[in-house]
C-alpha cells in the first residue's frame, strides 16, 4: 500500500492503543513499515497482547499481490534474541516458499536469506 493511502487511512481512521507498547504515531508507523518491507517480514512485541510476540511475513499470489500471511506466536518469556532471529527466517523463508507454489515469481537471492536484522525496530519495546 503506498505511504499516502496509509495516511489517508490513519487521517480517517486513527490509530488505536491496545497496550503501552501499540503504535500510535503516524510516522513511527509508517517508519515501521518500511522496516517490514526492507526486512521481509514484522515483528509485534506486545503491540496487541501483552506478554506475546508475533512473527509474520506475507504470502503473495502470482501478480505478487498480497493475498495472505504467515505468522507464529510466541510467549515474550521465551522470545530470546536467537529464538527470534531462527524464527524469523524460518517464517519469511515458508512465506516464501507458499507465494512461489502460489505462482509468484521468485524474489532475488539476496531477498530470500536471512536479514539477520529482526531486532532493530523503530519502537522501543
Amino acid at each position: 500500500m503506498p505511504e499516502t493511502e496509509l495516511s489517508r487511512i490513519i487521517e480517517e481512521k486513527g490509530l488505536r492503543r491496545f497496550t503501552e507498547h501499540t503504535i500510535c504515531s503516524k510516522d513511527e508507523l509508517i517508519e515501521n513499515l518500511r522496516l517490514v518491507r526492507r526486512n521481509g517480514y514484522a515483528i509485534v512485541r506486545e503491540e496487541f497482547q501483552p506478554g506475546v510476540l508475533c512473527i509474520g511475513s506475507a504470502i503473495r499470489d502470482h501478480t505478487g499481490a498480497v493475498i495472505g500471511a504467515l505468522c507464529c506466536a510466541l510467549p515474550t518469556l521465551r522470545a530470546a534474541d536467537d529464538v527470534v532471529a531462527k524464527v524469523c527466517d524460518e517464517v519469511k523463508a515458508a512465506a516464501i516458499s507458499l507465494s512461489l507454489q502460489l505462482g509468484e515469481p521468485a524474489p532475488p537471492a539476496a531477498e530470500r536469506r536471512s536479514s539477520r536484522a529482526p531486532l532493530e525496530r523503530t519502537t522501543a519495546a
